[in-house]
């Protein structure tokens, strides 16, 4: 599996792939998780970020589908 595809935080591919502010994307189930437990940094690059800006990642999400297509067992 491309590690592109899978989220830092669980090393599982991501359903729901989402960026935050310091440019990384995360598997949404889990950065919120990340958040709620009073986190306001990013896991990757430590870095200060707002907890309330995501924006759904399509493209990872598509190269996710694809990938899972041509690789069933992966699944």
């Amino acid at each position: 599996m491309p590690d592109y595809l899978k989220c830092a935080i669980t090393d599982d591919l991501m359903d729901e792939p989402v960026v935050i502010q310091s440019g990384f994307t995360y598997e949404k189930k889990m950065i919120l998780l990340h958040f709620s437990n009073g986190n306001r940094f990013c896991p990757i690059s430590r870095q200060d970020v707002d907890p309330n800006y995501m924006i759904p990642n399509h493209n990872i999400r598509k190269a996710t589908e694809d990938f899972l297509a041509k690789n069933p067992w992966a699944f």
